[in-house]
């Protein structure tokens, strides 16, 4: 890649978050879902149509349960083939890595509020 190409996905740093537990794997329809869990305080971070990267991987959410802290995550038959996250069982661990921008103006909101 070069500096102006574009850039598919979103900007992974490769510092991990927290670790993910694999709640669920569906598969439905020629669609792939992950659940994961991550825990109330990290899940904070987490919003439907937002950016999560699992074991690197940089994916869209697509549900999230806040209460739970767990969320959803669609894979594309692209991310199937060219990557081990289809070989992800219930009760596996992942990586997760929360967006850093998001997490940065999660974080900002936050303490203005606070301040308020």
């Amino acid at each position: 890649a070069q500096l102006g190409d574009e850039i598919g996905g979103h900007l992974v740093s490769g510092h991990i978050s927290t670790i993910g537990t694999v709640i669920a794997v569906e598969t439905a329809n020629g669609v792939h879902d992950l659940r994961l869990r991550v825990g109330r305080d990290w899940v904070t971070y987490v919003f439907e149509k937002g950016f999560v990267a699992l074991d690197g991987i940089s994916l869209t959410v697509g549900e999230i349960w806040p209460e739970t802290g767990e969320f959803r995550v669609h894979l594309i038959p692209e991310t199937l083939t060219r990557t081990t996250i289809s070989t992800r069982t219930p009760g596996d661990r992942l990586n997760v890595e929360i967006d850093a921008m998001t997490r940065a103006t999660v974080e900002t909101v936050t303490r203005i509020m606070e301040k308020q």
